[in-house]
């Protein structure tokens, strides 16, 4: 197994860390997971997956940053945007705030 090999696996192990985390409603500590699997493998997905957290912990500022490097990175997560009931839930939350 490659050095690259090992730096997959942890950014995955750090991802699904992450999600369970945020199933069982921790988003504080999902944000922290998905941090960490970002600093072994930077993805368009992870930042993605980040500024997702981000949007649930009401950090705006940090989920519209990871979500630029996720839209760099992939442009079609821009439309993504639109549906995705994190956001949505968020977005709506921080207007009426």
């Amino acid at each position: 197994m490659s050095r690259d090999d090992v730096k997959l696996f942890c950014a995955d192990a750090y991802s699904q860390a992450a999600f369970a985390a945020y199933v069982l409603g921790d988003m504080t500590l999902a944000s922290q997971y998905q941090q960490e699997s970002l600093k072994y493998h930077e993805d368009s997905k992870g930042f993605f997956t980040l500024s997702k957290y981000n949007s649930r912990n009401e950090d705006m500022i940090n989920c519209i940053s990871n979500l630029s490097k996720a839209i760099e990175g992939d442009p079609e997560k821009e439309a993504l945007v639109e549906i995705d009931l994190d956001f949505r839930f968020s977005f709506r939350k921080s207007r009426t705030n």
